[in-house]
């Protein structure tokens, strides 16, 4: 049996009072970037309102903080909104060591997104 953890970020999104998009594994360098497209597929179809539930994300490097700003600055270009719901520890860490804790709306519990 393979118990190598998971080296592809999964995306999977929900309607709620935004599209709650459940983000899982590492969010680093692919040379691609999954987040982007998903966005840009929600966008396209007329979502504005986007939560990122993060609480499954295992790692999260430059490349991924990046990936979070781009998709920021996309879903604010079209008049929408983006909220982080139950960051992963090492996301909180990530996102208060870079200060983008200051920029980004970030809830700890689901309901509060």
């Amino acid at each position: 049996m393979d118990f190598a953890p998971s080296l592809r970020i999964q995306i999977t999104a929900l309607e709620t009072r935004g599209l709650l998009v459940e983000i899982s594994g590492p969010l680093i360098a692919f040379g691609q970037d999954p987040l982007q497209d998903a966005i840009v597929g929600h966008l396209n179809a007329g979502r504005r309102d986007f939560i990122l539930r993060m609480s499954g994300v295992t790692n999260i490097d430059s490349i991924g903080l990046g990936q979070l700003i781009s998709a920021y600055r996309l879903i604010r270009a079209n008049g929408g909104t983006m909220r982080i719901s139950s960051p992963s520890k090492r996301v909180r860490e990530r996102l208060k060591a870079t200060r983008l804790d200051t920029v980004f709306d970030i809830f700890y519990e689901d309901t509060a997104a």
